[in-house]
């Protein structure tokens, strides 16, 4: 089977274009509700379409957690994601912690699951501000963090969007920059960056652009990750224990509040979502007296 280098949105292209073609690829889901909608447009294009589910950078919604675990003992995933970070805005970055939790649960379920570290679907974006001294440090150091933390899942890296400007010539030198960490931490799958962002969708000639950009860094710098190393106490190791360090104290002050008290209380980017409030309601039942569901304890590895 072919499958496509990034994802889509099945359920969202099924309402905009009904009448659109079904390509190969892999379809990412985010609510239990879309993801029922997800396996049956799937079913209808045989083996074309790939399913998955995942906690979305966006909105990092834990609440999703279990289902994401009962999709995965039930083998109904041929992938998890989308999941990973997005820094488009401030709303975003504020988010950066719950955003590792989330990723990291996303990782630790499939493993769990017997899924290979070859099919997660983990991704990150390289979104430095340029006015901010040293934030290609920064973005070098989270890259190489992702890649160290999972060594074998081809990393989808994305490429520059909320500082384009539309200045064809500084966007043309942020991609290079993204080129850079890309070939440096060895992200697998690198989306290519297109100078004419925030301009106007893409010219064949600005494609070409941009396969140019990359194949001269690539082919340059192609062992620059072998050669360079990391300063200890240096500006790079020092952001990485930061973002591992904050992202620590936040799964401790769960576990110390229970993952329901904490959603309640809006520990996950300042969204309250109320016990016995939010969506999904209807499709709960409770549990009889008999019922077992032995998937857990094989997932867990306890029998």
């Amino acid at each position: 089977m072919t499958v496509c280098d990034a994802h889509f949105h099945l359920v969202q292209v099924k309402e905009c274009c009904p009448e659109a073609a079904l390509y190969r690829g892999c379809s990412c889901a985010h609510a239990p509700e879309e993801f029922a909608r997800q396996r049956t447009l799937a079913a209808t294009a045989g083996q074309r379409i790939l399913c998955s589910f995942g906690l979305h950078p966006q909105a990092p919604r834990l609440e999703f957690a279990p289902f994401l675990e009962q999709c995965l003992a039930a083998g109904a995933l041929d992938a998890v994601g989308e999941c990973g970070f997005d820094c488009f805005t401030p709303e975003l970055r504020a988010l950066r912690t719950e955003q590792d939790a989330a990723f990291v649960f996303c990782a630790e379920a499939a493993l769990r699951a017997g899924l290979p570290e070859e099919q997660m679907g983990l991704g990150h974006a390289f979104e430095m501000d340029p006015s901010v001294e040293n934030t290609f440090l920064y973005e070098l150091a989270q890259a190489q963090m992702a890649r160290e933390i999972f060594p074998k899942a081809p990393l989808k890296y994305m490429p520059p969007t909320k500082f384009m400007t539309g200045n064809i010539f500084r966007g043309h030198i942020q991609d290079a920059l993204f080129n850079m960490i890309g070939i440096w931490t060895h992200q697998g799958i690198q989306l290519l960056g297109m100078p004419t962002e925030a301009i106007h969708t893409p010219f064949m000639s600005d494609r070409y652009l941009s396969i140019e950009n990359a194949k001269y860094i690539f082919n340059n710098m192609k062992s620059i990750g072998e050669e360079m190393e990391f300063v200890e106490g240096g500006i790079c190791r020092n952001r990485v224990k930061e973002v591992l360090g904050n992202t620590i104290k936040l799964l401790e002050d769960i576990t110390k509040e229970g993952l329901f008290t904490a959603l309640e209380k809006g520990i996950f980017g300042d969204v309250k979502r109320p016990k016995n409030g939010g969506k999904g309601l209807e499709g709960v039942t409770m549990k009889g007296e008999n019922y077992y569901n032995p998937f857990v304890e094989l997932m867990k590895g306890k029998r």
